[in-house]
């Protein structure tokens, strides 16, 4: 994208009397000839609810101003997406590492969908996850029921067991007397 890089960040700022309001700051970082030296560029746009801009700009010395840095920087940059985890890729098949491989392949797939399709699947986990967890907390609750009432059997019948040990023990029947 013609070496500008640019990220989009919109924040949803709830105020203290309940009303909402959105800010949004847009980042761009790219390298560019100022003075006659190769300069790295960053501009941080704000854009507040209300409209108003503020934009403040900061220049760097540009890594790619030897060979070295200009190497480095290319690196930085395959890093970031797919060629960076080609590593990860070979060192797993180097390994025979199944679970490995299936991750990267997944994770590769995921990361191309479009935001919609990411959304699609986030959503339809969140989901399925949700449901097995009310399902599971629905039979935990009646185990948990069951669990009580056999405390509240043992607890009713308890005193009568003790009162017939009891009983046996001093000579009696071992069945307590009826009033």
């Amino acid at each position: 994208m013609d070496g500008i890089r640019a990220t989009i960040q919109t924040v949803t700022e709830t105020l203290t009397d309940g009303t909402e309001s959105q800010k949004q700051t847009i980042t761009k970082t790219y390298t560019a000839i100022i003075d006659g030296a190769l300069r790295t560029v960053k501009e941080v746009k704000t854009i507040a609810a209300d409209g108003t801009e503020q934009v403040a700009k900061t220049l760097e010395e540009a890594s790619s101003k030897n060979f070295s840095g200009l190497v480095q920087g290319w690196k930085k940059e395959a890093d970031k997406g797919v060629l960076g985890t080609f590593s990860t890729l070979i060192s797993a098949v180097k390994s025979k590492d199944w679970k490995s491989i299936g991750q990267w392949v997944l994770s590769t797939l995921y990361n191309g969908l479009a935001p919609e399709s990411q959304k699609f699947i986030d959503d339809f986990g969140q989901n399925l996850i949700q449901q097995l967890n009310k399902a599971l907390g629905d039979k935990i609750s009646s185990i948990s029921q069951k669990a009580w009432d056999i405390g509240s059997s043992i607890v009713t019948v308890l005193p009568r067991v003790w009162a017939m040990h009891w009983a046996r023990t001093a000579g009696g029947t071992g069945y307590p007397e009826r009033t």
